[in-house]
């Protein structure tokens, strides 16, 4: 794969920064990888190199979501990846391309990373492709709140089937819990925040 010019992380922790960058730092996606602290920076940055992915702390968009807005819209062919570390708003996570948290493995972020990479530059399907019909609808139920039993009933399977759907899912998309699956249904638009505010 083609590296990308560069993966930029806009976190104010230099701890955060520094292990994200290890992490990434062997898996080769970018010939670097760099810390941003502001809006202002990132914009400097994607001037000069818009072939990057952007990894940013959703927490400073809630301050900045103006900002966040007019350089999504600006610069259109950058991929943005939520970098989570505690709850954020849901109406924020679904503006970012995907999700990864501070939970996730270093195998799981770099296999975000790289499916965000390729799939900006065409390389494989959609990650909207990943999933089976059957998962699509195990998964919109799981993101609204629905325990095993009741995904059961309401698609009329068993328990066991409903599990090995949750498995097939969470193998695809890299994500095991339940909060993480229900931010990658939102952000891949199979429910709404609406939806899921309905169900809580």
């Amino acid at each position: 794969m083609k590296l990308i010019a560069s993966i930029l992380i806009l976190e104010s922790s230099s701890i955060l920064y520094e292990g994200l960058a290890q992490v990434l730092q062997p898996a080769q996606h970018a010939r670097k990888v760099k810390q941003i602290f502001s809006f202002q920076e990132l914009e400097s940055c994607l001037e000069l190199h818009e072939d990057s992915v952007v990894l940013i702390n959703p927490y400073s968009v809630q301050y900045n979501l103006k900002e966040f807005q007019q350089l999504r819209s600006k610069y259109l062919k950058v991929s943005l990846i939520a970098f989570c570390h505690w709850h954020v708003d849901p109406k924020i996570i679904s503006q970012f391309d995907a999700v990864i948290t501070v939970q996730d493995t270093p195998e799981m972020i770099n296999h975000t990373v790289s499916q965000v990479i390729q799939s900006k530059k065409g390389d494989t399907i959609s990650q909207n492709l990943l999933l089976s019909d059957r998962e699509i609808e195990v998964l919109q139920l799981l993101a609204q709140g629905f325990t095993n039993k009741q995904i059961a009933y309401h698609l009329n399977i068993s328990v066991h089937t409903v599990n090995t759907h949750r498995k097939n899912i969470s193998q695809k998309t890299g994500i095991k819990s339940v909060s993480g699956l229900t931010i990658y249904a939102v952000t891949n638009n199979y429910v709404t925040i609406d939806q899921i505010t309905l169900a809580h």
